[in-house]
């Protein structure tokens, strides 16, 4: 382990590389309800994500907007800076896919979706190569429904972005998620 935690940065847990350096991506990872908090999405996301860049875990009720404003204050005082937007990556799990896709944008590094929660407003919107989604939970899919999900998928896709379908639990996704877009991220 190569990285320094800071519990509880305005309700934010954060990480960051113990590498040497002051120059990092900055990672939001949103977690869902329940049991999916942002503790437990720390423990699903690989460390060397954690190495690699400042990790950033959050509620899926915080707006993006209030945790980059937590964070500001936080890297100053750390002497530590981020590589602005194009360096940022934001990903979501469950209920956090509802942040996530309301800060996308397409100057983001990523947007990384893991079985997502989202509203209709987000299935008709522009996507862009920097969008990938793994869903298919049968809890998730019952909630929002098989053709609406093939909607969001349809928008990703078009836009250049990735999306499949997988038969997993929805429990599973965030690692399988981050194992396999982790080199995304930097």
């Amino acid at each position: 382990m190569s990285y320094i935690e800071f519990d509880n940065i305005g309700g934010l847990i954060v990480t960051v590389p113990d590498t040497g350096g002051d120059l990092f991506n900055v990672v939001v990872i949103y977690g869902g309800q329940h049991y999916a908090n942002r503790r437990w999405m720390q423990k699903q996301t690989p460390v060397e994500i954690m190495d690699k860049g400042i990790c950033v875990f959050a509620e899926y009720t915080m707006a993006y907007a209030t945790v980059i404003t937590k964070l500001g204050p936080f890297l100053a005082s750390h002497k530590l800076k981020a590589t602005g937007v194009a360096g940022s990556s934001i990903l979501g799990f469950s209920a956090g896919g509802y942040p996530t896709l309301d800060a996308y944008t397409a100057t983001h590094k990523f947007i990384g979706l893991m079985d997502p929660s989202f509203r209709q407003a987000h299935l008709t919107r522009m996507y862009s190569k920097n969008v990938a989604m793994l869903w298919g939970s049968g809890g998730q899919v019952s909630l929002f429904g098989e053709a609406n999900f093939k909607t969001l998928e349809a928008a990703i896709l078009k836009g250049g972005g990735f999306s499949e379908r997988l038969k997993l639990a929805h429990a599973d996704f965030p690692r399988v998620f981050m194992q396999r877009f982790k080199s995304r991220l930097f």
